[in-house]
């Protein structure tokens, strides 16, 4: 469910974003991470190799990947937020459940810290950009962010050659009605700052098939802000993580839905193709909530949620108290799910979101992911 946006501003458009998505893959192998200790009774994870230039030194590629979206004006970050001109719509539809299905997140409290977006880059060339959500958890070495794991590692089936991501980076607490604001800083739009992956880590499972059929659409990154010596969650905090809790729960997502050719509840678009209903800019954090089900056929969690992509790697909370912005991640956002469509193309809008519902595999990564050094 990683964002495919409009053709936007930029010129980028659904074909050039599909083609670097599909070309995601790794540019060299897969490194399976040893287990020890504690994490002996879990399966392997699996990282995913950043690429470090010839000559360039960790340091300066961490500066590179983040000066690479605040250049020239923010450019690049704008090509990963709809146009001014979309604004956000949430026109009610008279049913109750309206607002618990989605709604702009106002609640201010902890998840406006520590959930975020991230931006990534394939390849070598300015129109192969992607976005996703992601999460700050507590964790042993107070750098780790989880997110799904097509948000680091997708499937290209159908292409001769394949292309891995060469950056990736989180921005907690993303304020996007600041992208394209004249005079507009790092500071407006990442008040919390922007942090550069050190490390990339999937589950076992999604590494051997990264294209949602065997599920555990899982990730986490390590991540570091090279113009900060701070660790992240003594920055932003953390949110508490849980691995294998019962399912059936009541939960809360949160996201930045930005793709309106994928958003269910869009309605009969208007004489200049705009939504009637709900319409999304990429440039705000959504939440939905209500009571999950367990899924059939993998470990997930369903809910029924009006987002769209963008939104993929996005926390589920139980326990969530709307005063505090806090509770108990227990999944992440990976795809949609139509219930009246059981074929590819019912994955492709909702009306439910399918989760990754966190159990050894998912904890296996985030293991792996807290006890990373820092560099």
């Amino acid at each position: 469910m990683t964002a495919i946006p409009s053709p936007m501003e930029s010129g980028v458009t659904m074909k050039a974003i599909t083609r670097a998505l599909l070309a995601a893959l790794l540019a060299g192998p897969l490194a399976v991470l040893p287990v020890t200790g504690a994490q002996a009774a879990l399966p392997p994870a699996v990282e995913v190799p950043l690429p470090i230039p010839s000559g360039m030194t960790l340091e300066q590629k961490l500066k590179a990947n983040v000066d690479f979206w605040t250049a020239n004006d923010f450019d690049r970050m704008k090509k990963l937020v709809q146009h001014a001109d979309v604004q956000q719509r949430n026109n009610p539809d008279g049913t109750a459940d309206f607002l618990d299905r989605g709604r702009p997140w106002s609640g201010g409290g902890a998840v406006s810290k520590t959930a975020g977006k991230v931006l990534m880059h394939f390849g070598d060339s300015d129109d192969n950009l992607s976005l996703c959500s992601a999460n700050a958890v507590i964790s042993g070495n107070r750098s780790t962010v989880v997110t799904a794991g097509h948000c680091i590692l997708v499937d290209a089936p159908f292409l001769g050659s394949t292309r891995g991501i060469d950056n990736w980076v989180f921005i907690p607490g993303f304020r996007g009605d600041e992208v394209g604001t004249p005079g507009a800083t790092v500071a407006d739009i990442a008040p919390y700052g922007i942090w550069a992956a050190t490390k990339l880590i999937i589950t076992e499972t999604w590494s051997q098939n990264p294209n949602f059929l065997w599920g555990r659409d899982m990730g986490a990154a390590v991540v570091r802000n090279p113009y900060d010596s701070r660790r992240l969650t003594d920055v932003v905090g953390g949110q508490p993580i849980a691995f294998n809790q019962p399912q059936n729960q009541y939960l809360h997502l949160f996201g930045y839905p930005t793709d309106n050719e994928r958003n269910w509840e869009c309605g009969q678009p208007d004489t200049n193709g705009q939504c009637t209903g709900r319409q999304f800019t990429g440039r705000t954090l959504w939440v939905s909530e209500g009571t999950s089900f367990r899924g059939a056929v993998w470990v997930d969690d369903h809910l029924k949620a009006a987002t769209a992509p963008g939104s993929s790697g996005g926390p589920l909370f139980e326990d969530f108290d709307e005063t505090t912005g806090s509770g108990t991640q227990v999944a992440v956002t990976s795809r949609f799910h139509n219930p009246d469509d059981l074929s590819p193309l019912g994955w492709l809008k909702g009306p439910y979101v399918m989760a990754t519902h966190f159990g050894d595999y998912e904890q296996a990564v985030y293991e792996a992911a807290q006890t990373t050094p820092v560099n």
